[in-house]
């Protein structure tokens, strides 16, 4: 098992990382994110809002309470989706994957996502008509 390294700009996310080791033991899934180098996170798929493609990697958006983080892993969405399990994820194209638990609305003019406290995610690339009703639902 890897140690976990902490920093003072993640101590709302001190809980995720101090009881991998129960989450684990207890069978719980957790999913292993990367916020700098040689720092990781565990986090639960529940806390996982929002997911962008980066090439051979992907970049999470990790909420625990009032907090949130952008951390990364090394994989694709669709390897991530292989991981999560089914339910409130959904893939609003091939750059961009949602749990629809988080979000809060989107401003289609200003291509902004919006998630849970109405926190702003831009969202560049283009989200067909047909996804954005799914996701409104």
């Amino acid at each position: 098992m890897q140690t976990i390294s902490l920093n003072k700009t993640a101590i709302g996310l001190q809980h995720l990382a101090k009881n991998a080791s129960a989450l684990f033991s207890a069978g719980l899934p957790v999913i292993r994110f990367e916020e700098k180098k040689e720092k990781y996170f565990w986090a639960r798929p529940e806390h996982i809002c929002f997911v962008v493609s980066a090439d051979h990697y992907v970049k999470a958006l990790i909420s625990y309470g009032k907090q949130k983080k952008w951390m990364s892993r090394h994989c694709t969405i669709k390897d991530l989706l292989g991981i999560l399990p089914g339910g409130d994820f959904i893939r609003l194209n091939k750059f961009y994957l949602l749990n629809r638990s988080h979000f809060a609305g989107i401003n289609e003019a200003d291509k902004i996502l919006f998630i849970d406290d109405n926190f702003p995610v831009p969202v560049p690339h283009c989200i067909s008509k047909y996804m954005l009703d799914a996701v409104k639902k």
